[in-house]
Order: structure tokens, then sequence, then C-alpha cells
């Protein structure tokens, strides 16, 4: 790893450590205005902070820039555009490090679902010396800035109306390469009805809502639902003692509920979720969808809805697929990944050193 590589690395995680310490008051306003607008529930803000403090250290992002070359140098000129999403509290700090770590100036679409995190920490990176930070919730303040790559993650319908504002605004130059990742949800195989087990999935079926595309939608077990209702419940009530659901469905969700009853499927209504035992195509929210069946049953079911599947989970360590192998994470992990994870399969550090070499 050369100096600069080296110094770049010391510099952010520097401002990481500082910004998500307890005492700094930078972040904790940006924390207090997200929840007083009621952008995110405060427990959720709380897990997402501790789970960057666990992942984000200067270590991991060292790690992570092994895959640097020790000549790569993006130019002075380059820069990337960041869209990020607002579904869930900092979603999309991965691309916002993996964009600085290449030395390339940084530029941010920030979400108007969440801008004071986001920005809380692009304020400590300036403070601290991280020069070529850009970032606006708002388009137009942002307008030509040429980017020569373009990160977005966001539903399929969000695309043309991107397309049309990074065109009208000269966001992005004419033949930049777009990294665009569409996944919208995650299967999780559950080989056992144990409590651990079920606590793991209900934080990853609840937290954030299950807005997140590692946010569990779809279950495969060898178990019908109402084996382990009873302890699931216990386990969804756990959770929501101590992180309650922070938004509530349309009243339309009863309704599907109603309508199943009719048609005598298995079912658990919660009041403000619905678990439904069935193979239709995850999209709804509030909604967890849950088939009984076999290990082999998983590869099938991430076949039939990719590309919208993100992960793969397992309960266990031991844990083998048949045709997933080497694609399954661990479902305790889920709303906790690495740094350096690979949303839709990409790492995102080494497709901008491929892209940003193209475009030197």
């Amino acid at each position: 790893m050369n100096k600069k590589v080296a110094n770049r690395i010391e510099r952010i995680g520097s401002a990481l450590e500082s910004w998500l310490r307890p005492d700094n008051e930078r972040l904790n306003r940006a924390i207090e205005r997200s929840v007083d607008e009621g952008l995110f529930s405060l427990p959720d803000v709380h897990h997402r902070l501790r789970s960057l403090k666990r992942t984000m250290t200067t270590a991991a992002l060292g790690e992570w820039s092994l895959c640097l070359p020790d000549d790569f140098d993006p130019g002075s000129g380059s820069s990337i555009l960041n869209f990020h999403p607002g579904n869930l509290p900092l979603c999309g700090i991965e691309d916002l490090l993996a964009s600085l770590l290449t030395g390339a100036k940084y530029c941010g679409k920030l979400s108007r679902r969440d801008p004071w995190l986001p920005s809380s920490f692009l304020e400590e990176l300036k403070e601290r010396g991280v020069d070529g930070l850009m970032w606006s919730s708002n388009s137009e303040e942002l307008n030509d800035t040429c980017a020569d790559a373009l990160i977005f993650s966001g539903a399929a319908q969000s695309l043309p109306g991107i397309a049309s504002v990074t065109e009208r605004l000269r966001l992005v130059q004419p033949n930049a390469p777009h990294l665009i990742r569409r996944a919208a949800f995650s299967i999780a195989w559950l080989d056992s009805g144990d409590q651990k087990s079920l606590r793991d999935l209900v934080n990853a079926v609840f937290r954030y809502g299950g807005d997140g595309c590692r946010s569990v939608a779809l279950v495969v077990a060898p178990f019908h639902l109402d084996e382990h209702l009873c302890h699931m419940t216990d386990a969804i009530e756990e959770f929501w003692l101590h992180s309650p659901q922070h938004k509530r469905p349309d009243p339309a969700l009863y309704y599907r509920y109603a309508a199943n009853k009719a048609l005598g499927l298995r079912q658990a209504w919660l009041d403000h979720f619905l678990i439904e035992e069935s193979d239709r195509p995850p999209g709804e929210q509030f909604m967890l969808h849950w088939v009984c069946g076999q290990a082999s049953d998983v590869a099938r079911l991430a076949q039939k809805f990719a590309p919208a599947v993100q992960s793969i989970y397992c309960n266990n360590a031991d844990c083998s697929l048949p045709g997933l192998a080497g694609r399954t994470e661990l479902l305790c992990k889920a709303q906790d990944p690495p740094l350096n994870w690979r949303p839709d399969g990409i790492d995102t550090l080494a497709w901008l050193i491929e892209n940003l070499k193209v475009q030197s």
C-alpha cells in the first residue's frame, strides 16, 4: 500500500472514530433532528450507528483498500456521483467510503428522507481535512457536476427520473459508467426453530421496518409457520418492546389477511404486520412470506425472484444450500454487514477502480 493511500485511510478512519463518539454534538444534533422529523425511530438509528462503529474501522478500511493497485490514481479531476437512498439510516455510506478510498472527488445527492445523518459525517470529514467533498439533498445545487461515474441504489421505477435529472442538470458525463443496484429483499433458510434462530430472524425481518434490501421478506423452512408461531410471536413482541414499529401499513393489508383467511391459508396477523405462508413474489411492505420446503427450494426461489433478491441467509455456520455455494451469509449478520460487503454481488471499490481507470 502506497503512502498516499495509507494517509487517506488514516484520515478517513480518524474522522469515523471521532464522528461515532457518543459525545459528538454534531452527530447528536443530526440524530435528534432525524427522529424529531419522523424520518427514523431512535432505536433504529442507534442500532445502525452501533453496527457502523463495529464494522467501519481504520483496520477495515485498510483491508478493503488492499484491492487498490499501488499505481492507481484516478486523477485530480475525477469525481463520483452517489445517489443515496433514504430507506434506512445512512444507507449508502459504504459507497461514500469506497468513493473516498479511490481518492476521487465525492459528490453526494442525499435523500430528503435522510439528509442530516450523512451530512454530519461529511462535515466531520471536511473538518478533518478530507477535501473534494460536495453534497446536497437538492439536485439543482449539484448542477454541472459532470461526474465520471455514478452509483445508484433504488427501485427500478426511479431510474427514468434519475436519468432525466442527471441529463438535465449535467450531473454526470454523457458516457459515464453507472453502477445501478435494484435488489429489494433477502431470503432466509431456517433449518430449526430454536430461540436464537427465531430472534435472529425477527431482527432480520423487522429492523428498519423491513425496508432494507438486506431485510428478509421470504423464509424457507422445513416446517410450517404455525409449528413455531408462539415462540416467534414472543420474539417479535420482545423486539417491538425495544424497537417499536416506526411506520404503520395501509389498512388494505388487513383486507389481505381477511382474504387469506377465507381461502384457508396459514398466516399470522400481528396488528401491523402480516406473515403469510405462500411463495408469492415479495414486494408489499409489512409482510413476510413463509415457504414450507427443503434446502433445495432456496436456490429455486432465489432464481425465480432474481434480480430482486439481495442476500441469502442461513441460521448456522454449517449450512450448505444446493446451488448456492459461496453465496450465503449468516442470518445474525443480516442487519450488520461488513464494510466491504457486495451489494448485488459487486465489490463497489473494485468496480470504481476498474471504471475510473477507463475514465483516466
